[in-house]
């Protein structure tokens, strides 16, 4: 059975070229290996797996700022420097654009903190976010067909309301501080949405984002970096559910971790 020639275009990548992305493509292949075990085994300290005492480091909200807009204004910067010729480059650095845009909102209107995080990690993290968008909104390719621009965007806006629908679940569900100051007791069973099925139906959705983003620019590269965030994500929804079943009485022992019905 022949694939339609449009359906082919739409999914086709381009091998990495130039030094920055043969290189680039080698590190995210080694991150995809590591990152699962790394956050399996012990989960970057930050939101819920915060090892600091109240009062250390930045408040939960300053950390995820530190996370999110270095992105945002580099982004911004580099959508006022691109070519005006090229509507790939456009579509490309517009939707990493609305993503931080999105979070750095999120972080200012919709979520709850409690605690603190570390600088050093929301730091980390940060430049890691900054060289990803830096890192995509460089890959030289060519102009993406229609079918992968229309697929990539859908893929992208269904990603980001998922996402910012499980957010807002997230934000409302969420419990008040517990008197004695021990975070993990405020904690309740999400639920809601894909809360049904799954721990991290957020991180479900921002992988479906990232995806949208990486079938606009149609390069090998842009895949890696998606799979070195879902070997991420996943290791961190596995943590998750193992804090649920230990902290939050009454978690359903049948939800998966990050897909439904797969994982």
């Amino acid at each position: 059975m022949r694939l339609p020639t449009s359906l082919l275009s739409a999914v086709a990548l381009q091998l990495p070229q130039g030094k920055l992305e043969v290189a680039s493509s080698v590190v995210f292949g080694l991150l995809t290996l590591g990152n699962y075990a790394s956050e399996t085994s012990s989960a970057t300290p930050y939101s819920k797996f915060s090892t600091l005492a109240s009062g250390a480091g930045v408040t939960g909200r300053t950390g995820m700022l530190i996370i999110y807009a270095p992105s945002l204004i580099l982004l911004g910067w580099l959508l006022r420097a691109a070519h005006l010729s090229s509507s790939r480059d456009l579509l490309v650095k517009g939707l990493l654009l609305v993503h931080f845009l999105k979070r750095v909102l999120e972080t200012l209107l919709v979520h709850k903190y409690s605690g603190s995080v570390s600088l050093a990690t929301s730091s980390f993290i940060g430049v890691y976010y900054s060289l990803v968008s830096a890192l995509l909104a460089s890959l030289h390719c060519n102009q993406p067909s229609d079918p992968a621009a229309l697929l990539g965007v859908v893929l992208f806006v269904v990603g980001q309301l998922g996402n910012l629908y499980h957010h807002v679940l997230l934000s409302n569900l969420r419990g008040p501080k517990a008197p004695s100051g021990d975070r993990k007791s405020a904690y309740v069973v999400p639920r809601g949405g894909f809360f049904e099925y799954v721990a991290m139906p957020h991180y479900f959705f921002e992988l479906v984002a990232w995806l949208g983003v990486a079938v606009c620019t149609q390069q090998l590269t842009a895949l890696l970096v998606v799979t070195s965030m879902a070997s991420y994500l996943a290791g961190r929804s596995v943590s998750t559910t193992k804090f649920y079943l230990k902290n939050v009485k009454g978690y359903p022992t049948t939800r998966r971790h990050l897909v439904p019905g797969i994982f």
